[in-house]
């Protein structure tokens, strides 16, 4: 059978042919992350899906926070970069867990490979996917120059010196700039961003550009990866850095670009990135402010491809094809000292937060903590974190309330397990009037919830598991209740706490005091 996205599969067998252990389902995610971060030979499918070959008769998939085993055997061939999965027959479903659909994104990565397997509904067929890479194929990127976006783009700006993934242009206008025009100043803010992270800061750019690369081949997100190949082909270290991620071949790049792009895909994954062995690693190639710009990197991509694929915005033609020259648009610069050095712009904005108010006019409430911690870490990387807070601030007064943004961003949060966000959101619901108990009641049941609070919610739920999973009906639904500004807001929200999720915990910030006793009370009432 030859299947290339998992459509158009044939009627289940009488007899099915696998069988799904559940005896080993206790295994933890962070266990599994940390074994396969030794694997770098597996194709990225098996990364993308947790693949955890703990002996040579089982693996794992890794699926919508539930683990699946599977009887297997396996053999690599790295001389041919063929790897062969052989699925051992079974008839037994009794009491099995298995996986109720495939997606399209299960079967990007693994062209390279002969075999893999589609699981349906009880049954498995083994499927046969040709040699070349479905990232490669410019006309399947070219069939999304006929999407149709969900909400309305803004008209191009008239601006001469706008800058994105590269110089903007009245014909090379990108789409990623007119979705944000119904928030002020939104376009430019968002043109602004894509700039910072990839061309300020202390990292190659076109290490950043593989990045995103990397990421957006994980999670399906073909606009962007689209994008991301435009810039990488405009010289030879990024056409170097594009082949080895398209080819899942990072083994041929420096130790210090496999670290990096380890980090992008674990992130990409479990908020909590890497493993410690693996950071360790990744501090022996970089200092602190680079590490934070790697982070903040993988965080934008997170970001951005949930804002692109939940809208649905179309390809730019002229994005096919790759760019004429790589820009120089920033303040990039290799670091000239052993150490991390303080910028005159990271020192500013650490005055400049001290000059501030505590919130309510209430020292004690945050225990003479005058600046949290994800602004002292995000300060490493002053020029892309001054290009996020514009980001943030262009959705001016909210449409949607700033109750109904902490519960969209407490749901990712929780949904991600990201203690130091989960912290800051239940206080910010808390300083916002919002009681403990209600708050327990509504992170434990969407029953405590209000109609409206409800549809966010459920709405951040998909942006957050999966944008391209959104429906034009779900988005519809959405902009009904919200209209257009509210239901951007809203996805705009959702998005950024999957960027904020990954910065504190993939940095294991800690949290301050004060929202860790608000949030102590909080799970306290939750088993009450």
């Amino acid at each position: 059978m030859h299947c290339r996205h998992g459509r158009g599969l044939p009627t289940a067998p009488s007899t099915p042919l696998l069988k799904v252990k559940r005896e080993k389902y206790a295994l933890q995610p962070q266990h599994a992350m940390r074994v396969y971060s030794q694997q770098q030979n597996l194709p990225s499918i098996f990364r993308k899906y947790r693949i955890h070959a703990n002996s040579l008769s089982y693996f794992c998939i890794f699926y919508r926070h539930t683990f699946f085993f599977l009887e297997y055997t396996f053999a690599i061939h790295p001389e041919s970069s063929r790897f062969d999965i052989d699925m051992a027959p079974c008839v037994d479903f009794t009491n099995c867990i298995y996986i109720n659909y495939v997606e399209d994104r299960m079967f990007h990565a693994v062209i390279k490979w002969a075999k893999c397997i589609v699981l349906s509904a009880g049954f498995a067929a083994a499927a046969t996917l040709n040699a070349t890479d479905a990232w490669a194929d410019t006309d399947a990127l070219r069939l999304l120059t006929d999407r149709e976006a969900r909400l309305p783009l803004a008209d191009p700006i008239d601006d001469q010196e706008l800058i994105g993934f590269e110089v903007i242009s009245p014909d090379r206008y990108p789409n990623y700039v007119r979705m944000m025009g119904l928030f002020p100043d939104g376009g430019q803010a968002m043109a602004n961003l894509a700039r910072s992270v990839m061309y300020d800061g202390h990292v190659e750019p076109e290490l950043k550009m593989a990045m995103g690369l990397a990421i957006s081949r994980e999670t399906n997100a073909k606009y962007t990866a689209a994008h991301m190949r435009r810039v990488l082909g405009a010289n030879e270290r990024g056409r170097k850095l594009q082949e080895a991620v398209e080819a899942d071949s990072a083994g041929t790049l420096s130790p210090a670009d496999r670290l990096a792009l380890l980090l992008a895909t674990a992130l990409t994954h479990d908020v909590n990135g890497l493993s410690d062995e693996d950071f360790s690693k990744l501090r022996t190639y970089y200092n602190e402010p680079q590490i934070v710009e790697l982070t903040l990197v993988a965080c934008f991509f997170s970001y951005f491809n949930r804002m692109v694929d939940a809208i649905n915005i179309p390809l730019e033609s002229w994005a096919l094809s790759p760019a004429d020259e790589r820009i120089v648009a920033g303040s990039y610069a290799p670091p000239s000292a052993r150490v991390g050095l303080l910028s005159n712009n990271e020192v500013a904005i650490v005055a400049q937060r001290l000059e501030r108010s505590v919130p309510n006019g209430i020292d004690t409430s945050w225990d003479g903590v005058e600046i949290v911690n994800s602004v002292r870490a995000m300060a490493r990387a002053s020029d892309i974190r001054d290009a996020w807070g514009r980001m943030g601030s262009v959705m001016g007064d909210s449409h949607i309330g700033r109750v109904m943004q902490h519960y969209v961003s407490n749901e990712v949060s929780y949904r991600n397990d990201c203690y130091y966000c989960k912290t800051h959101q239940v206080r910010k619901l808390y300083d916002d009037g919002v009681g403990i108990n209600h708050i327990a009641s509504t992170i434990n049941s969407d029953d405590a919830l209000t109609a409206r609070q409800r549809q966010a919610v459920e709405f951040a739920r998909i942006v957050n598991d999966d944008p391209t999973a959104m429906t034009d009906e779900q988005f519809a639904a959405l902009r009904a209740t919200f209209t257009d500004r509210g239901a951007l807001e809203i996805l705009n929200v959702a998005a950024r706490f999957n960027f904020m999720n990954r910065f504190t915990s993939g940095l294991d910030l800690p949290s301050e005091q004060y929202s860790i006793d608000i949030y102590d009370a909080v799970e306290d009432a939750r088993t009450q």
